[in-house]
């Protein structure tokens, strides 16, 4: 993200207060159409290491297809719409522990953030009823404070396009943590109900879980699903049955399977 800049500008003067050679590491500021289009189009680049959304990292890849030789590194880290899945053999507390986790901690701003858990129809009134008395938990303020959960999002722009997505999804609304008197761009902590990953329409980026009910003969058809939409970073499974875990592990064309864990934080052991 283009917000990202001064964080990296002050990371590279902090290296060179700490001894970095200046000439070892160049930092190029610019937006994406020029500066940023013009060094992954130059044929001595050797390797393009990107963090960002799909369309643009299709851009980086024809770009260096175009221009590069043909061992060029590539490597692109993009969100995608991350599900998760809880079937009825697996423990709701620890099922609620991943969710409020994956969903909300850094205010949902994380590719790797899971914005689609599907329930299996047996406990999902039960799962809907604790992320709830959950979410009526989490504090929303200053990040500087050690009790705030969640704090604001990244920019205006963000918080507005958040806000109004929040808005218009009205009727669907399950349940929103309490906020009051906050200045900032905050978006309120929301969940909502949907018949599944289809009715999202691309990732929103912030503090917003979607969530649905299958039954277990329903099952081949969420993954069909989950695969169908083409992205997908991270994927969560909690169940008790090996088997199944294995099978879903198996099908989802995802970057990272997760097991009866919460799927941020990326530290595979």
């Amino acid at each position: 993200a283009e917000q990202t800049s001064l964080v990296s500008r002050k990371a590279i003067e902090l290296w060179q207060e700490a001894g970095m050679p200046v000439d070892l590491v160049q930092l190029v500021l610019g937006t994406g159409a020029l500066q940023g289009n013009a060094l992954v189009s130059h044929p001595d680049v050797n390797a393009v290491i990107f963090t960002g959304s799909t369309a643009t990292a299709k851009r980086i890849e024809t770009a260096l297809a175009q221009n590069a030789a043909p061992e060029t590194l590539f490597v692109a880290e993009t969100g995608g719409l991350n599900a998760m899945i809880a079937d009825a053999s697996a423990l709701p507390e620890q099922v609620v522990k991943s969710v409020m986790a994956s969903a909300f901690q850094s205010a949902g701003q994380r590719c790797s953030a899971l914005r689609m858990l599907y329930v299996q129809r047996e406990i999902y009134p039960q799962i809907l009823e604790m992320i709830a008395g959950a979410m009526a938990l989490l504090k929303v303020g200053d990040p500087g404070e050690l009790k705030c959960d969640v704090g604001p999002v990244i920019d205006a722009a963000a918080a507005q396009a958040l806000n109004t997505y929040i808005n218009k999804q009205q009727s669907r609304i399950v349940y929103q943590t309490p906020t009051e008197g906050l200045d900032g761009h905050f978006v309120t902590p929301t969940l909502l109900e949907v018949d599944g990953i289809n009715d999202l329409d691309f990732e929103r980026f912030g503090p917003i879980l979607h969530i649905a009910p299958y039954d277990v003969d329903q099952l081949d058809s969420v993954v069909a699903d989950i695969n169908a939409r083409g992205y997908g970073l991270t994927f969560a499974v909690h169940s008790r049955i090996q088997s199944r875990t294995e099978q879903l592990c198996s099908h989802l064309n995802v970057g990272n399977n997760y097991m009866t864990r919460n799927q941020i934080g990326d530290m595979v052991a």
